[in-house]
């Protein structure tokens, strides 16, 4: 997928040459920038507008941080006549092990749970078809008799609300444990993560990417998935529905 291949093969960008040694350096824990993450969401049916725009910028509000950090990153750095090419080698072999993670979860695994969530939607859809097509015989008989539809009407609404409701949450569920199954794979990795972050490289080397910044990125933007999955609390069409 698209998403997968945009970031980690591109970890050293060799932009120009430089001489001068990093003097300067920041070392982030895995777990101290996974911990910044939002809170998985409770529910996702019944949350209001408010509820559901404050999940959004925390959700921005996360990303900025982390685009922050990331601006402001300096990898250790050493003198070209200082630095080890099996040290190199080894930053290599990491970046592509982080690459191959990133490629299963956002590309193999996110299709996996696309594909389920679309069949999914085939489901709810079947079932909403058949309420519309009740609610238009409703409506056709009602122009014939000019009986009052409306508790009718706020009934199959209801139906039809019940019915993307339990899908939204079948869905929530199998984002979420995306969502956990990722960050287990992430926290795994946390040794390899930090030996990237950390090895001594060339000061040649421009551009070089924070590891533990890039996993918590790449594992944040999946939790976006519950924005178009939230479900206001139900409000009649029609006044308020009888018993």
């Amino acid at each position: 997928m698209q998403k997968a291949t945009f970031i980690l093969r591109t970890v050293i960008l060799l932009a120009s040459v430089s001489v001068s040694v990093n003097t300067s350096s920041q070392i982030y824990e895995q777990a101290f920038l996974l911990n910044k993450l939002p809170k998985i969401p409770d529910q996702i049916i019944g949350v209001s507008e408010t509820e559901i725009e404050q999940y959004r910028q925390q959700l921005k509000s996360v990303m900025n941080y982390l685009d922050s950090l990331e601006k402001s990153y300096k990898h250790p750095m050493c003198s070209l006549e200082k630095s080890s090419q099996k040290e190199m080698f080894e930053f290599e072999e990491l970046c592509d092990d982080l690459y191959k993670l990133h490629d299963r979860y956002q590309g193999e695994k996110a299709a996996l749970i696309y594909e389920k969530m679309g069949a999914l939607s085939l489901e709810e859809g079947e079932r909403r078809n058949v309420l519309l097509n009740e609610l238009h015989s409703i409506r056709q008989k009602s122009a014939e008799t000019y009986r009052d539809i409306n508790q009718e009407e706020n009934r199959i609404d209801k139906e039809l609300y019940d019915n993307q409701a339990k899908y939204n949450q079948r869905k929530a569920a199998l984002l979420t444990k995306h969502i956990l199954e990722y960050k287990e794979a992430i926290e795994q990795f946390a040794i390899k993560t930090k030996r990237a972050d950390t090895i001594l490289l060339a000061s040649i080397m421009q551009n070089v990417s924070c590891a533990a910044i890039t996993n918590t990125k790449y594992l944040l933007m999946t939790y976006e998935g519950y924005l178009s999955l939230f479900m206001p609390p139900y409000t009649p069409k029609f006044g308020s529905i009888k018993p």
